[in-house]
């Protein structure tokens, strides 16, 4: 098995990316080599590069992507070549408590699955693949607990979107919120994300659903996507105020999906009592929140964070893909723009301005909807 070529999204130093050609070694023995085709933008890869999220460079980018095997290792049994996978950054070790208990994003073994050697720059130096995957790239080389099969018939373009955002967004109100019919839910920040809690919302039969951002282009996307009110944050003096006259109270169910501390103590005192702030947004490991601890103790207010939808993406992710075939999770309308991987620059300053709901790479089979007219400027 020889090693192969292509050209990665690499960060090196803080707030600089550069496409690079990388070396793609053979996988190892339960490690398999695929050929991404599509690779989602998401701000966890714009916090690699502005240190937000320290992790140690130089690191190929990408953690959201979907493609077809190329190669398997020689003690890889249920996977072939040809066979079509989403990834997942949870490869849950399937043996400590927590991957047991149904909650393998908390696997105590978490990392220990992760390539090592295989991705190699120009000098021959290895370069660390990003939460073990690093699908930034026109190839990948992964632990097949990174895999989840997906049909001929699920697009791998919004296969992609499914591996993180769409997982993370809708995954925080099924399956962490439990959000139940009827109930009123607000979702602070309508990013990637964000756009998909208020998705998992409408899906859940919430009746009021309370969108709040500061860009007329997401709240309207948000209104599209099942919010039944939206507040742009600039234009209120007091975010919670609002959302408590809209909501008559309070609503049952908040989410944070932004990641700072002023944003999630509003999610904390949007809530009725009795209600539920589910923080979703990654935030600086050095932030803090206050914490008012009558409203938790005296009104009975539950916050709770999730982590990739607080699901099991084996299960949660062909589920989600079930509910985009049937015309009830919206991916394609997620998609504001698709582009190759040598335009990463353009890609990643749009990212940082918010210009997109969502930005795709696409690589391979699907390279040609990046000419497409939805595409150009």
């Amino acid at each position: 098995m020889a090693a192969v070529k292509g050209f990665g999204c690499v960060c090196r130093e803080r707030d600089k990316i550069a496409v690079e050609e990388l070396t793609f070694m053979p996988p190892g023995p339960e490690e398999v080599r695929l050929a991404v085709h599509a690779c989602g933008l998401c701000h966890s890869d714009l916090s690699i590069v502005d240190r937000r999220i320290p992790l140690p460079l130089p690191m190929l980018l990408g953690h959201e992507g979907a493609g077809v095997i190329e190669s398997v290792g020689s003690a890889v049994t249920e996977w072939q070549v040809g066979d079509r996978v989403i990834l997942t950054l949870v490869m849950p070790c399937n043996h400590c408590s927590e991957c047991l208990g149904g909650r393998p994003s908390l696997c105590k073994n978490k990392g220990k699955l992760s390539p090592s050697g295989r991705i190699l720059d120009s000098a021959g130096a290895s370069v660390a693949p990003m939460q073990g995957l690093g699908c930034m790239a026109e190839y990948a080389v992964v632990h097949q607990a990174a895999l989840i099969r997906t049909s001929a018939d699920m697009p791998l373009d919004k296969g992609a979107l499914v591996s993180c955002g769409v997982t993370t967004g809708v995954g925080a109100v099924m399956n962490c919120a439990k959000v139940h019919p009827g109930s009123s839910c607000c979702v602070i920040g309508c990013g990637g994300v964000g756009l998909n809690a208020v998705q998992g919302a409408r899906i859940c039969g919430a009746s009021q659903i309370i969108a709040i951002d500061t860009s007329p282009l997401k709240l309207t996307a948000a209104k599209r996507f099942g919010a039944t009110h939206c507040v742009n944050a600039k234009e209120v003096a007091d975010v919670v105020k609002e959302i408590a006259k809209l909501s008559n109270g309070g609503t049952d169910y908040s989410f944070e999906v932004i990641g700072l501390p002023q944003t999630s103590e509003q999610a904390m005192d949007a809530v009725r009592p009795g209600g539920t702030a589910v923080i979703v947004g990654v935030a600086d490991p050095k932030d803090r929140a206050p914490l008012k601890l009558t409203k938790m103790a005296v009104m009975e207010t539950v916050v709770r964070g999730s982590l990739m939808g607080s699901s099991v993406p084996s299960n949660f992710v062909p589920m989600l893909c079930d509910l985009y075939k049937k015309g009830d999770l919206m991916l394609d309308e997620l998609v504001s723009k698709c582009y190759t991987i040598h335009d990463a620059h353009s890609a990643f300053s749009d990212l940082t301005s918010g210009a997109n709901l969502r930005g795709v790479f696409v690589m391979h089979d699907l390279k040609v909807k990046a000419t497409g007219p939805m595409n150009r400027s």
